[in-house]
């Protein structure tokens, strides 16, 4: 019997935190800009080129200025059809797998998020952690991710992974990239 499991991150694959981070950061959501990684912080240093240029190291700190800001996260379309593959489909165990930022409000909002997008029974899929993903890995585990710092380690772990593609809603592979995603859950699932 495959005790492989399957582990999806939430910012960047479910969660849009490209659109609240616009917010935090004051600048304009522009989803066609979510073609590139780290666009949000490249707006904001192009935006205000008058202020010190910041990177992704000070995205906690910018987005502590803003209340609710992890419990008002919104969802990409395809969340509800992409988790309702796994939650009725999923031949093997499946959990979130999110990492924290060093925030008191960060926890428990990704947890009142989850609960508002897809009811309390989901969101009790979800696992936080604050430093290492590959802890929780074990041989031929999945983790859909959308950043290669988690991917990398998850690998070398034994585990396996699928590349989440940071594409925004608007996209046009962006569901593409879904149908391929469950294809490739499906292929390393099949034999259960």
């Amino acid at each position: 019997m495959s005790t492989t499991r399957i582990f999806i991150d939430m910012d960047g694959v479910i969660a849009n935190c490209s659109r609240s981070a616009a917010v935090a950061y004051g600048i304009s959501y522009t989803p066609s800009g979510e073609y590139e990684y780290g666009w949000v912080t490249d707006a904001y240093n192009k935006q205000y080129p008058h202020l010190p240029a910041i990177g992704h190291r000070d995205f906690s700190r910018i987005i502590k200025t803003v209340p609710g800001f992890w419990h008002d996260i919104t969802f990409y379309p395809w969340a509800k059809d992409f988790i309702g593959w796994f939650n009725t489909s999923c031949p093997v165990e499946w959990r979130f797998l999110t990492k924290c930022v060093d925030d008191p409000e960060c926890a428990a909002g990704k947890f009142q998020s989850l609960t508002r997008e897809f009811g309390v029974e989901i969101a009790r899929r979800a696992i936080m952690v604050w430093d290492r993903k590959e802890a929780l890995c074990g041989p031929d585990d999945i983790l859909i991710d959308d950043d290669e710092k988690n991917r990398a380690p998850w690998r070398h772990a034994g585990g396996i992974v699928y590349p989440w593609r940071e594409l925004g809603p608007q996209h046009p592979q962006a569901w593409q990239q879904v149908a391929e995603c469950l294809q490739f859950c499906q292929r390393h699932t099949a034999y259960v």
